[in-house]
């Protein structure tokens, strides 16, 4: 190796790589395989090669969480992680198009001074993260299947906890409601988990529908009520608050007639006319491996090995027997 001042080529053949990929591994501009990274930065630190204007981690404190208002609480959790950890969370709320989503990502990627961003919102993929914030190490919430995302939870489970309890309480027909235009990869999950579970002794009917027109969701909790359904189960609290209101006005009594289970993270659940019942994430442990994924590419440490999580189940007084088999 020529004497003198060290080059990004001195590294890359100390690296037996290419420039191209000590240079992606500098500015995390490109997904690069842990052990091509960990022979880089060996190589960096073995030949104290500074590259111009590498971004200094110590001197950047701010975590960058994107969201949208449904993720308040999910929010909160992690900026409580992330300050626990020395770091600075600052929320950005994103509700446009993606035209509006991807001028802010720029100014982001280009302004902020953010050591790292932690993605919540569904629809923003992982090759739009490190496109438009270039450099920013990033990581993916609970996005199953993202390349920036090693914690991953079992939505299908979650969907099987629902479905076994409702079918201890001898519930025999339950309904599943949920948004018609959802692209949401969780709700995918939980509505192919729905499909496929096999629970012996309940059928299950999948009702897609629109929570913002209350006309046609009544009319269809009439109909899944009259063909036998005596359990729902709402994939948000839109579709929970719903079912209370037209059980209400249909004089149905909760859980005496008819149960209701609700997919919901936060303690408004149990904070309705009646509790309910409700399957959750584990949102502490998510928000500690979620942050220490993130803070290890931030330090330039060896990534965590990914992880896969399990839903919870919080029985509250929402669910009961089914009406025609009252068990003690």
């Amino acid at each position: 190796m020529r004497s003198g001042k060290i080059t990004i080529r001195d590294v890359a053949e100390a690296a037996g790589c290419s420039p191209g990929t000590v240079s992606f591994v500098i500015n995390r501009s490109r997904p690069i395989s842990a052990p091509v990274r960990r022979r880089v930065l060996d190589a960096i630190e073995r030949l104290h090669y500074t590259p111009y204007g590498r971004r200094k981690a110590p001197e950047r404190r701010k975590i960058v969480l994107l969201a949208d208002e449904m993720a308040s609480h999910v929010v909160d959790i992690f900026s409580r992680e992330i300050t626990r950890r020395g770091f600075l969370p600052e929320t950005c709320y994103i509700y446009g198009d993606y035209g509006e989503t991807r001028d802010i990502l720029s100014a982001i990627g280009k302004n902020s001074g953010a050591a790292g961003i932690l993605n919540l919102l569904p629809q923003l993929s992982s090759v739009d993260l490190l496109k438009w914030c270039k450099g920013i190490p990033s990581v993916i919430y609970i996005r199953n299947g993202s390349m920036l995302s090693a914690v991953t939870v079992n939505f299908k489970q979650g969907m099987q906890l629902a479905l076994r309890h409702l079918a201890r309480l001898a519930h025999r027909k339950a309904a599943f409601l949920y948004y018609t235009a959802s692209k949401d990869s969780c709700m995918l999950n939980w509505i192919s988990g729905f499909e496929e579970d096999r629970t012996p002794g309940i059928s299950r009917i999948a009702f897609p529908c629109d929570h913002r027109n209350p006309r046609e969701l009544c009319d269809g909790l009439d109909r899944l009520y009259a063909e036998g359904a005596t359990a729902f189960i709402a994939s948000t609290m839109d579709y929970a608050v719903a079912v209370l209101q037209w059980s209400y006005r249909k004089r149905l009594r909760i859980p005496e007639d008819l149960s209701l289970l609700v997919f919901e993270d936060s303690e408004i659940a149990s904070r309705q006319c009646v509790p309910l019942t409700a399957v959750q994430l584990p949102l502490a442990e998510l928000a500690y491996h979620t942050v220490s994924l993130l803070l290890a590419q931030i330090d330039d440490r060896p990534i965590p090995p990914p992880c896969r999580f399990n839903m919870r189940l919080r029985e509250a007084a929402s669910t009961g027997p089914a009406p025609e088999l009252k068990i003690d």
